[in-house]
C-alpha cells in the first residue's frame, strides 16, 4: 500500500492503481489515521427504529428537520358539530357518500370505486363530503355508522357499506333496488 503511494508521488504509476482506481482510493482511505479518516459509521434500520420509537429523531434534531403533523380541523370545529353535520347530510340527501377526496378527484382507490359505481346510475344524484378536509367529520362518521373504514355510502338515511359491500351489491343487483325511485303506494279500493 505504501509502495503505491510513494510510486505515485515519484511520478511512476503502479499498474494495479490504473486497473482499479476506486479500490486504490478506498485502500488509501483505510490506511489514514483515524482522526483524518472520514466518518463512515454505518446507520442501520435497527438504529433508525430505536430513534423513532424513543423520540430521538424529534428531540435531538433541529426544528427545521422535525416532522410536521398536519391537522385539518375543518369547518365543524368540534366532534358534536361534526355529528350534527353528518345527520344533516344524510337527512337532506337520498344518497350521500363520505369519501376521501371529491367525486371529480378521489384521493383513494376505494372512494374512486364507489364513485365509479354511482356514476353507472346517471339518474341518481348524490351528495358527498371529503373527510380529509375535517378530522372531526372523519372520526365522527366512523362512530356514527359503527364502521371503521372509508368510504361510507348512505342511502335514504341508512348506512349501506364501504367499497367492497357496494361493489358486491352492484354486481348482484341489490344496489339497483335501493337506488330505484320509490314507487307510489297504491290506495286500497
Amino acid at each position: 500500500m505504501l509502495r503505491r503511494s510513494v510510486s505515485s508521488l515519484s511520478g511512476r504509476i503502479h499498474p494495479a492503481s490504473c486497473i482499479q482506481p476506486v479500490a486504490a482510493v478506498a485502500s488509501c482511505v483505510r490506511i489514514l489515521p483515524s482522526h483524518i479518516r472520514p466518518a463512515t459509521q454505518s446507520f442501520n434500520r435497527t438504529q433508525a427504529r430505536w430513534m423513532s420509537v424513543h423520540g430521538a429523531d424529534e428531540e435531538d434534531s433541529h426544528s427545521d428537520f422535525k416532522p410536521i403533523r398536519k391537522q385539518h380541523v375543518g369547518a365543524s370545529g368540534s366532534f358534536e358539530a361534526a355529528k350534527s353535520q353528518i345527520q344533516k347530510d344524510i337527512s337532506t340527501h337520498d344518497v350521500f357518500l363520505y369519501m376521501k377526496g371529491t367525486p371529480d378527484a378521489p384521493k383513494c382507490g376505494f372512494s374512486a370505486n364507489v364513485v365509479r359505481i354511482l356514476s353507472a346510475y346517471p339518474n341518481v344524484k348524490y351528495g358527498s363530503r371529503d373527510v380529509l378536509e375535517d378530522e372531526y367529520v372523519r372520526e365522527a362518521i366512523k362512530q356514527f355508522s359503527d364502521w371503521p373504514t372509508l368510504p361510507q355510502l348512505f342511502i335514504h338515511g341508512e348506512f349501506v357499506g364501504g367499497s367492497d359491500i357496494v361493489g358486491n351489491m352492484y354486481k348482484s343487483g341489490e344496489l339497483d333496488k335501493l337506488l330505484a325511485p320509490p314507487q307510489p303506494k297504491k290506495a286500497n279500493a
